[in-house]
């Protein structure tokens, strides 16, 4: 159904893998292409770089292993392109109930259904897109309702059951009561390439400036980018910004006290500022 959708809202092509050959049938009907095999097993027939986003709804909690799976996904995916996955999470608070209680029943569907292989956290899912070379670059959940009904949900402290926490933070305590998560991620290094490429272009078209606004907006998002922070203190001492220049160089040593590069540039800024 997904698919369909996304194919009459002007999807160009939009391919399905399917383990059953009875819902490969079905799924026929609405996608451009259905390739019926083990996502585990079978080479993709695409050239690397192919497809513009992979969605990965409730997949990964299916494998044997997640990480192979996301890093053979990887280099079909175009360097501009995205992955969406959801995930169940095995934190939730009626999961930590019943194991205080001796149980861990499957069930048909859920958190626990009877065809999961796999069991994640919000940290394990952050781990395994890092491992596998990804940024999350979004995330969201599915909330318990419950939540909303707690008296004070800053406090730090819940009991269900017969189990009583405390000195939880806020986004620990929230977390207790996600049924799912939802996110969105790149490649890694993406983000920074292409900021090389548009500094890159500016500069090639002599136009300083532009690639002073490029560093910017990047600086805002990644601050503590010593790298970035260097070549945006290299384009505000050509651009004649001495203070600009200056205060990035500052940061830098702070991270990096005998970064030599920096050193230099510093002397250089300092002896302008004297005359």
């Amino acid at each position: 159904l997904l698919g369909g959708r996304l194919l009459e809202k002007g999807a160009i092509e939009v391919v399905g893998i399917e383990f059953s050959p009875d819902v490969c049938e079905k799924a026929e009907r609405n996608l451009t292409e259905v390739i019926c095999g083990d996502i585990e097993e079978i080479n993709l027939p695409f050239d690397e770089g192919y497809f513009d986003c992979m969605i990965l709804a409730d997949i990964l909690e299916h494998l044997k292993d997640p990480l192979s799976t996301l890093k053979k996904l990887r280099k079909h995916l175009s360097d501009s392109g995205c992955v969406v996955a959801s995930i169940p999470n095995v934190r939730y608070h009626g999961i930590i109930n019943m194991l205080v209680e001796g149980h861990w029943k499957y069930e048909d569907c859920g958190i626990l259904d009877r065809t999961h292989l796999r069991f994640f956290t919000k940290n394990e899912i952050e781990s395994l897109f890092k491992e596998a070379e990804f940024e999350i670059t979004g995330i969201t959940a599915n909330i318990d309702p419950a939540y909303n009904s707690l008296s004070d949900p800053l406090s730090g402290e819940i009991s269900f059951g017969r189990v009583s926490l405390s000195g939880l933070a806020p986004e620990e305590l929230r977390d207790l009561f996600v049924f799912q998560y939802l996110l969105k991620a790149q490649k890694t290094g993406v983000e920074v390439q292409r900021l090389n490429d548009a500094v890159k272009t500016a500069v090639e078209e002599d136009n300083p400036d532009e690639a002073r606004k490029a560093l910017e907006e990047y600086l805002a998002l990644h601050p503590a980018d010593t790298d970035v922070l260097f070549r945006y203190a290299e384009v505000c001492w050509k651009l004649g910004l001495v203070d600009k220049a200056g205060e990035s160089l500052e940061k830098i040593l702070i991270f990096e006290p005998d970064r030599e590069d920096a050193l230099e540039l510093r002397k250089i800024v300092e002896k302008t500022c004297r005359e």
